[in-house]
């Protein structure tokens, strides 16, 4: 490979590096506003058909804020603290999944469970307690108020994750140009370009004949 080659095959190599944490950082984001978006409209919709009492907004502000604070700054606080939850989970996931095998390669759907399992746990266990609402949320509507937040957790996980993996793993971000070029290289097992640079004019078009 001569140096015009190498610094070629160098940059594309940068390119795509790039394009990748691109990628990531757009996946991650959006599936965790969207995840947390998801949980947000099941808890309150579950608060609407009377299974839970609990504000889930003004209990997540309140995880961090004194109870006396102003009502409508807490509600903007809580929804941040949400979404800002919801992109910090989808962030820990896509860091740790390429350190367990067993979900590598694995169904989306399959990965998403872990990150519904967690987000359940985080707030019932962790969060909900520091709340009137209690362990699992059982003091915020009894038996089924867990239900609510367990549904909501697998909004949030299959929602999240599903546009973390479709932004994160989309071929529709690459050239066709440069698939070729991949395609072609897996083949021959070197970098390649595009054009036949060794090929003269004498060689005529290919599949012409001699």
């Amino acid at each position: 490979m001569d140096d015009g080659a190498a610094a070629s095959y160098l940059g594309q190599a940068t390119r795509d590096r790039f394009r990748w944490v691109i990628r990531q950082v757009l996946g991650v984001a959006a599936g965790g506003v969207i995840g947390a978006a998801v949980w947000l409209v099941v808890v309150q919709e579950g608060r609407n058909l009377d299974l839970t009492n609990l504000d889930f907004v003004r209990a997540m502000a309140l995880v961090f804020q004194a109870d006396g604070a102003d009502r409508r700054a807490t509600g903007s606080a809580g929804l941040y603290v949400t979404l800002g939850a919801g992109v910090l989970l989808v962030l820990i996931q896509a860091a740790l999944l390429p350190l367990v095998p067993r979900l590598r390669g694995r169904s989306w759907w399959l990965q998403a469970v872990p990150l519904g399992i967690v987000g359940f746990l985080l707030w019932g266990v962790v969060l909900s307690p520091a709340r009137p609402s209690g362990f699992l949320g059982l003091d915020a509507g009894g038996a089924t108020s867990p239900v609510v937040f367990l549904a909501g957790a697998a909004g949030f996980a299959i929602a999240g994750w599903r546009c973390y993996t479709l932004i994160s793993g989309a071929e529709w971000w690459e050239d066709k140009e440069q698939d070729l070029t991949r395609s072609l290289e897996q083949i021959e097992g070197q970098p390649r370009s595009l054009e036949l640079a060794e090929q003269g004019p004498e060689q005529g078009r290919i599949g012409s004949g001699s």
